[in-house]
């Protein structure tokens, strides 16, 4: 697997800068004189406006959300104006300020006049609103960039997700469960924490190989079924290799399949005609194998399974090869499958045909590797996603520098998850939160593209790919074709299968694992625009 090395001179981190400098002559007094006379000026002149902005601050501080929710306050104060009136509202701002300009002008001939200071300033304080939420958002936003300004960017805390972020979550989790997977130009596996809307992978990007790995072999296979799934709703060529000896799939590819309307062929009722001949060491474990009897022409007048066939038709077919029961054999067909997919797709783009389709290996573990390769090369297979699914660290370190899209799930060998966090892009941060003193002196020197006193540390460490929680799963595309875009906090949602269609009673020639392709309305993402299916 390639390190990361980056390309180009990265941007350094921002330090931490300031108003007045730190060197300036008595800053810390000044900075204190300042601080009072501004607070006596907001207790005496505008205590609303102050203790809004006491508000608004203590709240972005606790809370940590963008300051983009002071445009609430402001928004609200606007609209409050406008209601009242500019006119009345400025002069109503400005009475306590005459109020107690007033008792101070009579303080010297009259100093007993001072005790009327509280009274002048309540009077009026309700009709300082409309201005007075306006001022406080704005000093608020300043305070905020004050805040930043002088806060190192790895110190700056982490921006806690918002109501609004709360709320698109939630209606992105809806949608996911109610069976919206399709997004405009690719499928929805789950929902990006961080945006709160969906995590989505473009077929552009699945076009050049996806990997999915992780230690429970469960959230492998749902995020590889999600990809196959949306696929066959967009009426897609879907062919599936299940190494994995999954008992849920061959359900599920009939019941999406009869909602689709889409031809569905299965290895084991129908025969398979390889494009390509197996080598003899490789045709000997065929022949003394169960599965290799299912390889050949069809018999008594059935049609066998050929690759062309299903591209051309845009048929759904699915290998069952249980590698702990079948073995070997299990792999030489996986093997067999994937080259005879490279030799389909190449020959249709050599006569100017731009096909598209899935392929999806539930295991890749001990399928050829130049197979494998031939199908995830660049520019070779355009239009082909191939989702590779692995729950083996060797497998995954190997075909994770081959790939363009990665989706890691919880791992647990801590080799590739290193491996892999070193794929999901660079951040630099100064060298002593990386290295101890000791360390730090013995340290290399930072390459031409590193800035003096940082170090590059991968954006989704190994410690957290190997923390990763139930349905957790980290998304990184561009990695054969920069730029890197990691989608670091992800939540994966099941869309729902739907009820598998009834064959009609005396139906020839459908068993029962077989498609029921019959009456049976569309999925709603292939009605017509402006039309539920």
């Amino acid at each position: 697997m390639p390190p990361a090395v980056p390309l180009v001179s990265e941007r350094p981190p921002r330090r931490a800068r300031y108003l007045i400098p730190l060197g300036t002559p008595r800053r810390g007094e000044v900075l204190a004189a300042l601080a009072v006379v501004a607070a006596l000026a907001g207790v005496l002149l505008a205590p609303v406006t102050l203790l809004l902005l006491v508000a608004f601050c203590t709240t972005s501080k606790i809370s940590r959300w963008r300051p983009l929710w002071l445009a609430v306050p402001a928004c609200c104060g606007a609209v409050w104006l406008l209601a009242a009136g500019p006119g009345t509202a400025a002069a109503a701002f400005g009475a306590a300020t005459r109020s107690v300009a007033a008792v101070f002008s009579r303080l010297l001939p009259d100093p007993p006049v001072l005790a009327s200071l509280p009274g002048a300033e309540i009077h009026g304080l309700a009709g300082q609103f409309p201005v007075a939420l306006i001022v406080a958002a704005a000093a608020a936003a300043f305070a905020w960039w004050v805040r930043w300004l002088h806060t190192d960017e790895w110190d700056v805390p982490a921006i806690r997700p918002g109501l609004v972020n709360f709320c698109r979550r939630r209606l992105t989790t809806a949608s996911v469960r109610s069976g919206n997977i399709l997004t405009r130009d690719g499928a929805c596996l789950g929902v990006d924490r961080v945006t709160g809307g969906p995590a989505a992978l473009s077929w552009h990007d699945a076009g050049g190989g996806v990997l999915v790995t992780g230690a429970a072999q469960a959230a492998v296979l749902a995020s590889g079924w999600q990809l196959v799934h949306a696929a066959i709703r967009r009426r897609k060529p879907v062919i599936v290799v299940d190494l994995a000896g999954s008992q849920e799939l061959p359900g599920w590819l009939a019941a999406v399949c009869s909602a689709t309307a889409a031809p569905l062929q299965v290895f084991g009722e129908a025969r398979y005609l390889p494009g390509l001949r197996p080598a003899d060491d490789e045709l000997a474990i065929l022949r003394a194998s169960p599965p290799g009897r299912w390889l050949g022409p069809g018999q008594n007048g059935a049609a066998p399974i050929t690759l062309a066939e299903v591209v051309r038709r845009r048929m759904v077919v699915l290998f069952s090869l249980d590698r702990r029961r079948y073995g070997r054999a299990a792999e030489v067909i996986a093997g067999l499958v994937a080259a005879d997919i490279a030799a389909v797709y190449t020959a249709l783009g050599r006569k100017g045909v731009a096909p598209e389709g899935v392929c999806w290996f539930t295991e890749c573990d001990g399928v050829d590797a130049e197979a494998l390769a031939s199908l995830i090369a660049p520019g070779t297979q355009p239009g082909l996603a191939t989702v590779l699914a692995t729950g083996v660290p060797g497998t995954a370190a190997r075909l994770a520098g081959q790939v363009q899209a990665g989706v890691f799930h919880r791992l647990a060998d801590r080799d590739l998850a290193a491996g892999l966090a070193a794929l999901t892009g660079t951040r630099l941060i100064p060298v002593a939160r990386v290295l101890s003193p000791a360390a730090e002196i013995d340290a290399a020197p930072p390459g031409p593209a590193v800035p003096l006193g940082t170090a590059p540390v991968p954006v989704v460490p190994a410690e957290e790919l190997c923390g990763l929680g139930d349905g957790e799963f980290v998304m990184v595309t561009g990695l054969t074709a920069p730029p890197v875009t990691t989608a670091p906090q992800c939540q994966a949602i099941a869309a729902p299968v739907p009820a598998q269609a009834q064959a009609p009673a005396g139906a020839p020639g459908h068993g029962p694992a077989q498609i029921r392709a019959w009456a049976e309305r569309p999925a709603r993402a292939l009605a017509p625009p402006g039309r539920r299916a």
